[in-house]
């Protein structure tokens, strides 16, 4: 159930990893032309100006994740007063944003004014309420529809938490999303290419004795079971890019992750580890501080055992969004990938 509503690459590179054996198999390879959409006899057929059909043509993710400050949203007015700012980064010219990824969505009033603010444009996974504690994930992932079409929701409650954390039902969400490509100058022409997104939210405050030190670990390894498990079922295709993205809350980080003297060993590359991912960096020596904390809201892209696809695939570096207006203690976060 969906609701519609009212440039390239510098990464730092996690160590290698051997895969696990569910997916061994794994190895990104060209997309084959299983439809050429330039055939005479497709009704789909693209404008004679391109040279290439559809599938060969690259497409652009471009990505704002931010965690909103969902909880400060007492009323109506604070949750529109959100989403009007987050509507205005992701269609400044500059930015442009073809996915948005919402952190801290937890309350219906927050997700709706979302919907209602983003209009028709745009499709949402939908809010999931809590089944057993107050709030559920308050993880929210928005497509533009001339992107794509949103084709497959998994999602994954965290078994553990702690503290303050414990009133929610933390956890992740993956979308995948079947790509659109410009046909005519109106129009665009569903591919079969698609991109998957990883969205989450992980433990905030670890406090020593009351909480487990490796929580957000056990949290890493549930989102990359249920990225494995995806796999496994065909949900994510093998030539599918995976984007991981969302509040990873490593306190520990400083503010940069790609400096010499950064403070980023443990915790940025304990976590690509575990995924099997590159963290996308900010500009050399620019803070990638979104919060006074340090550097909670990152952007990961899975690797595969093909390196030149994996570096095909690269993003972007990751710029921190200052636009006027925020409203939340965090600031949002872009990223373009080239699909």
């Amino acid at each position: 159930m969906f609701f519609n509503g009212k440039p390239t690459s510098d990464i730092f590179e996690s160590s290698d990893v051997s895969s696990s054996d569910d997916d061994s198999d794994y190895v990104m390879s060209p997309i084959p032309n299983a439809v050429n959409i330039n055939s005479p006899n497709n009704p789909n057929k693209l404008n004679t100006t391109h040279p290439n059909n559809a599938e060969d043509v690259p497409i652009e993710l471009r990505l704002v994740e931010y965690n909103n400050y969902g909880m400060s949203h007492r009323t109506i007015a604070d949750a529109t007063k959100s989403a009007n700012y987050i509507y205005k980064v992701v269609n400044d010219p500059s930015i442009k944003a073809n996915v948005v990824v919402i952190v801290e969505c937890f309350q219906p009033i927050t997700y709706n004014s979302l919907v209602d603010t983003f209009g028709t444009d745009w499709s949402f996974s939908p809010h999931v309420p809590p089944e057993n504690m107050f709030m559920g994930s308050g993880v929210v992932i928005g497509v533009k529809n001339t992107f794509g079409n949103i084709r497959d929701i998994k999602t994954t409650t965290f078994t553990a938490c702690c503290q303050a954390d414990c009133l929610a039902e933390k956890g992740a969400s993956l979308l995948t999303i079947q790509l659109k490509q410009s046909s005519t100058a109106d129009q665009t022409t569903p591919t079969t290419k698609q991109v998957c997104i990883v969205a989450t939210h992980l433990q905030s405050l670890i406090i020593p004795v009351v909480c487990q030190l490796n929580l957000r670990d056990g949290q890493i390894q549930q989102i990359t079971d249920m990225i494995s498990d995806a796999r496994r079922d065909n949900i994510i295709h093998k030539e599918d890019v995976v984007v991981i993205t969302g509040d990873f809350n490593d306190l520990d980080l400083g503010h940069h992750y790609n400096s010499s003297s950064a403070r980023h060993g443990k915790a940025v590359g304990h976590h690509a580890t575990i995924m099997n991912a590159n963290v996308v960096q900010t500009k050399e020596n620019v803070s990638c501080a979104t919060n006074a904390f340090g550097c909670l809201d990152l952007v990961y892209i899975q690797k595969t055992k093909n390196e030149q696809q994996t570096k095909k695939h690269s993003a972007s570096r990751v710029e921190i969004v200052t636009i006027p207006g925020n409203v939340s203690d965090h600031e949002p976060i872009f990223t373009t990938v080239m699909l």
